[in-house]
């Protein structure tokens, strides 16, 4: 029995491989880029010998074959005595999918696409060094992680009950009794606002906000022509806004001159719409 599943994870669309902005391949979501499993030894059995004849060798292949695999079997086929043969029995107990981190909808993923983590076992890779000493217990596992994402991972926290879960099932440890959390709070979406008209040479004043799922200290406001957008031409001025809340002021000067613009709150460094478009019109 042989297998070659795909390793690999980049998008493709029209037989090409697809990158972002930055040139980094975008990972295609819900595909498998990590596992964990256990492998046991099953006591052996007649049941297994007629298991492993009756149901997993394809008996066309195994009369007409002629190559070593097939020649082997067939000497060691006892169909009378049946002998007991041992069993290999394979557990799989963490699966780690690539998230939609691209998705506008506040959300875990959401969360993990602005710390650059692209999945659950990217993100427990990080946490392994941090968690070292706290694993050999639930409570004790439980309680560090929480600690961790609080200290270390801000943007996580309003999915820390989900992750605890995944953390817990990546060392294999019991999880306890099931209880139905509390609802997550939703939160607020982000917001961008603004004077909608100002004279040429005075100050244009944004002011911004944004839950913590979506905190980033390379969050940008920009100001974009009439016919350009993020991602489709660039920003006549703009400015990083690294705070949950705050304002952010532009000079209506040259470059900005009389006309229209459109003003958005993005993410990370990147063209994701946090907020926005609002138009602002420079007179």
């Amino acid at each position: 029995m042989s297998a070659e599943p795909g390793r690999n994870l980049q998008k493709v669309e029209n037989g090409k491989p697809v990158f972002g902005i930055d040139r980094t391949p975008v990972l295609t979501p819900g595909l498998v880029d990590a596992y964990r499993f256990m492998t046991f030894y099953l006591d052996s059995s007649a049941d297994y010998y007629e298991d492993f004849f009756g149901k997993v060798i394809d008996p066309d292949w195994l009369e007409r074959n002629t190559g070593a695999a097939a020649r082997a079997l067939r000497e060691t086929r006892q169909d009378v005595s049946k002998p007991p043969a041992w069993r290999v029995l394979h557990r799989v107990t963490y699966v780690s999918r690539v998230l939609d981190t691209a998705t506008t909808t506040p959300s875990r993923a959401q969360a993990l696409g602005s710390l650059g983590i692209t999945s659950d076992y990217q993100l427990m890779r990080q946490l392994e060094p941090l968690l070292a000493r706290a694993t050999g217990s639930t409570a004790a596992l439980t309680a560090a992680t929480k600690g961790v994402i609080a200290t270390r991972f801000p943007a996580l926290v309003p999915y820390t009950d989900t992750i605890t879960a995944r953390v817990t099932a990546y060392y294999n440890l019991d999880a306890g009794p099931a209880a139905l959390p509390a609802p997550a709070p939703t939160p607020a979406p982000a917001t961008l606002t603004l004077t909608t008209t100002v004279t040429s040479g005075s100050d244009i004043t944004l002011t911004y906000s944004t839950p913590a799922a979506t905190l980033n200290a390379k969050n940008w406001v920009g100001l974009y022509r009439p016919g350009t957008s993020p991602g489709n031409g660039d920003a006549v001025v703009w400015k990083y806004v690294p705070d949950a809340v705050g304002t952010v002021t532009f000079m209506a000067t040259a470059p900005l001159t009389a006309g229209s613009y459109a003003a958005w709150y993005l993410q990370n460094d990147g063209y994701t719409a946090l907020a926005g478009p609002v138009t602002i019109t420079i007179t």
